[in-house]
């Protein structure tokens, strides 16, 4: 039987220390939690959001995030091609995502795609991609090596969907 967390506060955990419970979380918060190079598989994350939380290099085979935000968190290496791509909805601000991995991330594309990326300093680049029906589209951003991280990654399509942090895509 899958345990159901509702609406719950976690501040200041350190799951390293003690293991996640698996299970479904919706609409919690986690404050300042550590997840750094746990296992965290198989976990249903639905409405949550994350803020000042450490995920680097934690492990998330087929764990769900549907409608998640990640706030000045810190996700290196995290691998999230490897999550359950099933309604994954996620989005990224002021947070660390080097060497992160969204490889081969299946997104539908039946419309536009709106991707905004903004630098820590508040840059702004808005890009716009049309995806023809059955085509694989690449982004590849560079940014200016002067540059210490990204403020925000947010990639948008169809019906306002966002999903965030993202270097393929590719239409179902």
């Amino acid at each position: 039987m899958t345990k159901f967390f509702e609406n719950e506060s976690y501040s200041k955990l350190d799951f390293t220390s003690f293991q996640i419970q698996k299970g479904e979380y919706d609409h919690c918060t986690f404050l300042d939690c550590n997840f750094e190079g746990i296992h965290a598989s198989n976990i249903q994350f639905v409405e949550c959001e994350f803020i000042n939380c450490n995920f680097s290099n934690t492990i998330l085979t087929n764990t769900a995030f549907k409608e998640v935000a990640f706030k000045n968190c810190k996700l290196i290496g995290v691998k999230f091609h490897e999550c359950d791509p099933f309604l994954l909805q996620i989005s990224f601000k002021d947070c660390q995502l080097t060497f992160t991995s969204f490889y081969q991330l299946k997104i539908p594309t039946e419309n536009k795609l709106v991707i905004t990326l903004s630098h820590i300093a508040h840059e702004k680049v808005v890009v716009t991609i049309n995806p023809k029906p059955n085509t694989v589209q690449e982004f590849h951003p560079v940014m200016n090596t002067k540059r210490a991280q990204m403020g925000e990654v947010v990639v948008m399509g169809n019906q306002s969907t966002k999903i965030s942090g993202v270097t393929v895509l590719s239409p179902k």
